[in-house]
């Protein structure tokens, strides 16, 4: 197992515990899921370049690690992974005050990752789409090949990065009704599973499909999260 899976492996052990406790909360709220914010934030494969104004020879440019990180002279590894830019820097100039006498560090974003969501669940091709603005939870099941007939409609869950350290949990159901059918839009990172019928508990959807959120999380998503004790999470219910 590779450095990158095992961290993964812990995470979704993680997340098991800490969905289930959501998702189980997720009956009481009316909300719907926080919008998304167009804003780039930091992921592995990043190639980003840091100027120093004030000692030009610290200036230099690195791609995100793996484990969300890059490795700063005097600081040693800083993580990136899900911070924005403006984020970045503030962190970087705190960090750098009392090592350089003026500590002015510019962050300049080369090349990124493509913009993505995932869809898991019960549906014939589950993975990674490419992510367009206006894309819906019912646009991104039609992608990966629909809903099998085993998928359950009124229960599907919506999985959204709100910071590195937490993530909203929503119920949407897309059962048709009438000529409509209920939706949402989606986010970059989002994940849409989609979970069988005839599950009884909402505990058991995370134990179902924690598995396939394993690619997932290996690519970076949700990465931060592991190891943490005090991931937040919020729940919300929408959709229907």
């Amino acid at each position: 197992m590779s450095s990158v899976q095992r961290p993964a492996v812990r995470l979704v052990g993680a997340l098991i515990w800490t969905l289930a406790v959501g998702l189980a909360a997720a009956a009481a709220q009316t909300t719907t899921p926080p919008a998304w914010q167009p804003s780039y934030h930091f992921d592995v494969g990043d190639n980003v370049e840091f100027k120093f104004l004030y000692t030009p020879e610290l200036n230099f440019t690195a791609p995100v690690r793996p484990d969300g990180a890059i490795s700063f002279p005097y600081l040693g590894d800083v993580k990136l992974l899900g911070l924005t830019v403006a984020e970045l820097t503030d962190a970087l100039r705190k960090q750098y005050t009392g090592v350089l006498r003026t500590p002015d560090v510019t962050v300049i974003v080369h090349s990124f990752q493509a913009l993505r969501v995932f869809v898991t669940g019960e549906v014939p091709a589950p993975g990674r789409l490419d992510f367009r603005p206006g894309m819906t939870i019912v646009q991104a099941v039609a992608a990966a090949g629909g809903f099998r007939d085993s998928a359950n409609r009124k229960q599907v869950v919506l999985l959204r990065p709100q910071t590195p350290t937490a993530l909203s949990v929503t119920l949407v159901s897309v059962e048709t009704r009438g000529a409509t059918a209920s939706d949402l839009p989606l986010g970059p990172d989002d994940i849409v599973l989609v979970v069988k019928s005839g599950i009884a508990r909402l505990g058991q959807i995370v134990q179902q499909y924690s598995r396939d959120l394993l690619p997932f999380s290996s690519l970076g998503l949700f990465f931060n999260l592991t190891g943490s004790t005090n991931a937040v999470l919020t729940v919300n219910k929408g959709g229907g």
